[in-house]
């Protein structure tokens, strides 16, 4: 408990210091920030120290800025020694890098003259001349009585980017690779944990946020994870060549929190998982929960894999419970991935082309509707509620039938290609055919990543039918609800006003659309009466953020929608979601 108090109360002494002007701010004294190399070429790495001198140090909070146009932000990572202790983000915001550290428990502070961060950089490709990197801000917290003092160090340093070699200083020494392994030696950032950690090193409690409305009608925060580096295993206990293990912290797991989020850091995957992400009934007697990240050996898969993935990646994903595998499934907890990946300039064309496979032990090949490519970091990200082993992929779909339909050509093919829409038959879309409820039930669950665990569906929904799962999941998260017989009417039409009720529905339960009084907005569409009683509010919330515009001065609500439209509505939510 003392651990906790002290680390919420850091956490209320930064955010006070953030909102009030009242906080004690003082003069810079002696801030430093250092490069390791001051030479760069494209495509190389250097990093970045910032020192200062503290007293009774306790945790701290830095903003730097930098040069968006020619660096991308790597990562950063603590460098005041001690006890246990945890970092809070990097969170950037356009050219701005904020980060956080705070010790945890009744540790004492830090002093004299100390380098507090590391920060790391990647020089972008086909850029030249300098590149400023500056220190804007430096708060830091006492551990006697939690007092915070704000400073502004304004002090840079420059890095010159030219083609030639990196030119090393003296300053820092960087720390030599391991010589007992071939496997590729973990990344820094965030907080380092011992390979088997004491429940009571590692109980520290995240900060979170609950989303809140903004402006737009679109929530705005959202929880900050616990970040953790894993450590490099002998590559005898796992598959694969490079293989990274870390403990969970099981006290956090025992929670059960749905907000608090544990995010596990390494050069093959980034895994984000929520403290609920186990059943308690499997916690009861864990002493020690590990997650395995592996880059499998291509040359260990059966030839038919093997040739289908090529030379892309294919990680494996494991939890173990006391040391002994366990087959992790959870469809209200899922999880996030990112592998790093560098398209070629075929796939930077057609990003949107760039998927992920899930393969299963037979070595069978489904498509991970949530897989796509983030060009801001260079990493392919997907949730997924299951373990096992994930390959990225590169597959373009075609249709011969969307002639006269350019508006939607993009937004089908790219759907297609992530398995969210499927075409009437190889060749052919069908984009002017009205959609039925069952086919927009499986888009919507599959755009969104909706899962639920209820086997109850609606009385006129066959449970071998291929649309059933997907009904299920919109009847046991209350999205869809039936008419007063319990039926879904899978095979009619699916209206306009319907297909928003849904989407919007679906929306606000994930917290990504705020649910309010919105229905005013309404009032410029000249057949805003037509809207049913049931579908007035959600579209009037989609009209407020910005996702449904309609067709001039209508929105035509009683109207079916065709395969063309739904795409199209289905991408935009894709993309603003994802």
């Amino acid at each position: 408990m003392k651990k906790k108090a002290h680390f919420l109360l850091f956490l209320i002494a930064v955010m006070i210091c953030s909102l009030i002007p009242t906080c004690v701010f003082g003069e810079a004294a002696g801030e430093t920030l250092t490069v390791d190399r001051q030479e760069v070429s494209p495509s190389s790495t250097f990093t970045i120290t910032g020192s200062a001198p503290v007293s009774d140090l306790y945790g701290f909070e830095v903003k730097l800025t930098y040069d968006r146009s020619k660096l991308e932000f790597v990562n950063a990572v603590s460098k005041v020694s001690g006890g246990a202790g945890f970092a809070v983000g990097p969170i950037l915001k356009d050219n701005e890098i904020v980060y956080a550290y705070t010790k945890t428990g009744n540790q004492a502070g830090n002093n004299g003259t100390l380098a507090l961060f590391n920060m790391t950089f990647r020089v972008k490709d086909g850029v030249s001349g300098k590149a400023l990197i500056t220190w804007n801000s430096l708060k830091m917290v006492k551990a006697t009585d939690l007092a915070s003092t704000t400073v502004s160090p304004l002090v840079s340093t420059t890095v010159t980017i030219n083609a030639g070699e990196s030119t090393p200083t003296s300053a820092p020494t960087p720390t030599p690779a391991p010589t007992s392994t071939a496997i590729a030696a973990p990344p820094t950032g965030g907080v380092v944990l011992p390979p088997s950690p004491s429940p009571t090193s590692t109980s520290t409690t995240p900060t979170s946020a609950t989303p809140t409305p903004t402006s737009s009608g679109v929530p705005s925060a959202i929880p900050t994870p616990v970040v953790l580096n894993p450590t490099v295993t002998s590559g005898t206990s796992v598959e694969g060549t490079k293989s990274y293990a870390q403990v969970l912290p099981v006290s956090v797991l025992q929670s059960g929190s749905r907000t608090q989020r544990l995010q596990i850091q390494s050069r093959v995957a980034d895994v984000e998982l929520r403290a609920n992400a186990i059943p308690a009934n499997d916690l009861v007697k864990a002493s020690e929960v590990k997650l395995v990240i592996s880059e499998v050996d291509k040359s260990k898969l059966e030839a038919s894999i093997a040739q289908k993935i090529g030379n892309k990646a294919i990680i494996d994903l494991k939890l173990l419970l006391n040391g002994q595998p366990y087959e992790w499934k959870n469809n209200d907890a899922p999880v996030t991935v990112s592998i790093p990946y560098t398209p070629t300039p075929e796939e930077l064309k057609l990003p949107d082309q760039l998927v992920v496979w899930y393969i299963d032990g037979s070595g069978n090949f489904t498509k991970v509707p949530s897989g796509r490519y983030d060009s801001s970091d260079g990493k392919v990200r997907f949730t997924t509620t299951h373990f096992s082993s994930y390959a990225i992929g590169y597959d373009r779909k075609i249709f011969s039938d969307l002639a006269g339909y350019e508006w939607a050509k993009e937004y089908v093919e790219a759907l297609a290609a992530k398995g969210i829409v499927q075409g009437t038959s190889e060749s052919a879309y069908s984009p002017g055919a009205s959609i039925t409820r069952a086919d927009f039930a499986v888009l919507l669950t599959k755009t969104l990543g909706l899962t639920g665990n209820s086997p109850t569906s609606f009385v006129d929904v066959p449970s071998e039918a291929y649309y059933a799962e997907a009904v299920s999941i919109l009847k046991s998260l209350g999205i869809a609800q039936g008419d007063e017989n319990m039926q879904f009417h899978s095979s009619h039409f699916i209206s306009r006003e319907d297909m928003m009720t849904l989407t919007a529905r679906a929306l606000i339960l994930q917290g990504r659309l705020t649910d309010s009084d919105n229905e005013a907005v309404l009032s410029r569409f000249m057949d805003s009466q037509e809207l049913a009683n049931y579908a007035s509010k959600p579209i009037g919330n989609l009209v407020r953020a910005g996702i449904v515009e309609g067709s001039g001065t209508h929105l035509y609500p009683k109207e079916a929608t065709t395969r063309a439209e739904a795409a199209v509505f289905l991408y935009r939510i894709y993309q603003k979601i994802w």
